[in-house]
């Protein structure tokens, strides 16, 4: 199995993708891993979460979508991010 070239940092923190609720799973320099009920109508996306009482606003392209099945129906969907801001490798080095 291939490695990552980015580890990726274990997160729950509530998430807006384009104005829809989710969950951020797990992210990384180049990339996050989000949960959520209702998919995004385009490819690219605006992610926002709050940290440290500052709004983290990142651009993602949605690079892959999993279907789950369990007590309810959601998504997991991977985004790669594009430019992401220096705050939010702030949020990285202190997760």
């Amino acid at each position: 199995m291939e490695k990552r070239k980015q580890k990726r940092i274990r997160a729950r923190i509530l998430v807006k993708i384009d104005g829809k609720s989710g969950i951020l799973n797990d992210c990384s320099e180049v990339g996050l891993q989000v949960s959520t009920n209702s998919l995004p109508a385009k490819k690219h996306v605006d992610i926002i979460f709050s940290f440290d009482g500052q709004e983290i606003f990142l651009k993602g392209i949605i690079q892959w979508i999993r279907k789950r099945y369990s007590l309810q129906n959601n998504f997991q969907i991977g985004c790669s991010l594009e430019n992401p801001p220096a705050v939010y490798f702030s949020f990285l080095k202190s997760q």
